[in-house]
Order: structure tokens, then sequence, then C-alpha cells
């Protein structure tokens, strides 16, 4: 059925979720993986076809041979969408010290060292020490290719924690387009592409320390204008590439089913 389906094309993707077989040409001049920060081959996803994208799609996910209990496969999977949890999984770890040396007030976290008799400014052989697990990839430590082009946002809102992360102002919540579902030998993840996404988004590192702004370009009649749907799309199927990347890193087995 799959080969025989007729591709309705549209040029804007819908104002909200909708589970249809349409899909959206990519805007001229739009290519994906280009202006971010990409340290590594990410796959262009299995949903495109003829350079456009489908509005609403279905990955079937297969579970690896050695994956015994069904808990298993639901942590990795769910990891994807959870900072923490994802880069722990396609980094590698290095034990850090944290040190505190009470006489010369000193603090500092020294990378890849596991254990320190004396302070490294005054001497002082009664510091406090304490083993830190940071995991790192080649963009930096606790970072990904999601987190350093400041794609979180599209995970869900909110997004934010003891006020830092993405905030988007009047907006209670938007939830993931991805969906996850389980079951006892495989996994399905479903992804809707919309225009319902606030226009206005602020990331803060630090508790009230803005660290950028994610602003979509509204025209002079008060209407978004082309720049937000191209963002809308990239954003979409540069994630979708990196869930395939973070499937087979994984080792599992994957295809779309839908459309």
């Amino acid at each position: 059925m799959r080969g025989k389906l007729e591709e309705r094309k549209t040029v804007e993707p819908p104002p909200i979720p909708a589970i249809c077989d349409t899909f959206i040409p990519l805007p001229a001049g739009l290519e994906l993986y280009k202006n971010v920060e990409i340290k590594e081959e990410l796959p262009i996803p299995q949903i495109m076809r003829n350079r456009s994208v489908p509005v609403f799609s279905i990955y079937q996910i297969r579970f690896r041979e050695g994956v015994e209990d069904v808990t298993d496969a639901i942590a990795e999977l769910e990891d994807f969408f959870f900072r923490p949890g994802r880069i722990s999984r396609v980094g590698n770890l290095r034990v850090d010290l944290e040190v505190r040396c009470e006489k010369c007030k000193y603090h500092s976290i020294l990378k890849g060292v596991s254990q320190l008799s004396r302070c490294p400014r005054c001497g002082n052989t009664r510091v406090m020490t304490k083993r830190i697990r940071t995991y790192y990839t080649l963009y930096g430590d606790w970072e990904d290719f999601i987190t350093v082009n400041k794609y979180s946002w599209y995970l869900g809102l909110p997004r934010e924690q003891r006020h830092t992360g993405y905030i988007a102002r009047g907006v209670e919540r938007r939830a993931s387009p991805f969906h996850l579902a389980v079951h006892s030998d495989r996994a399905f993840i479903t992804s809707f592409l919309s225009l319902d996404w606030p226009t206005y988004i602020e990331w803060y590192t630090r508790p009230r320390q803005l660290g950028a702004i994610i602003n979509v370009t509204i025209d002079r009649h008060g209407r978004v204008d082309n720049t937000f749907i191209q963002s809308i799309i990239k954003v979409h199927c540069e994630i979708l590439g990196y869930i395939e990347a973070y499937l087979a890193r994984l080792r599992y087995q994957f295809q779309v089913i839908y459309p």
C-alpha cells in the first residue's frame, strides 16, 4: 500500500496537529543541517520523499537482540526526550573531581581527575572532594546536536527547571509533536508537523540570565511569515534525523510504516 499512496501536497503545514497523508514541500533554498552546529553525520529522515515531509508519520521500532525486558526498552527510548538521559546513552563517561578548600577558599572542578591529596592552590591536605560523573560528546560536556542548536523547545513546552531553560510567556503548555508507544516486542514513534507554536521563546542559562531568544518574524500585518514556516519544518526534520541516529546508535531496527 505504501508504494501506491498518492502524495497530496500543500504549501504550509496545518495550524494544529492532524492525522493525514499530506506532504509539505521543503521551501525553496531550505537545506537540512545547514547553518547549524553539527559535528557528526546525521541522516536525512526516512519520512521524506522528493524534498517533501509528511504532516503525520509513524516509525515502527523493533527491539534489538538482547533486550529481554520491555522496561529496558522503555527507558532507552524515553531517554531521547530528556537531555541527561539522551546524552548519557550516546556520550562518553568521564569522572571529574570537585575540590573545595576552606583555608584558601579554592573551589573548582578538575576534569578527568579521580583523586587529590592536597589543595592545588595552597597545598592544604584537608580538602573536601567529590567525584562527579560527566557525560560528553563532540559538542561538549552534557551537550549534543539538540542542545547546542537550541532545539530542545521543540520537544515540548514548558521546558524549564528552577527558572532555567525554555520559557514561552503566556503559553501554559505545548505538547511534544513526538509520541512514543511501547508494546511487548516493538515500539512506535509518531510525529506531527504543525504551526501551533509560540512565536517568541526565551532561553535562560541561569535564573534571570537570558541566554538567547528564539524569535519568529512577524510581518507588518501581524501574520507569521515564511521564516517561521521554514524554521518549524527545518527543526522538525533535523530532530527526526537525530532520532534515527539515536536509534541506530542503540542498535534498534526501525522503518517508516506511515505514510
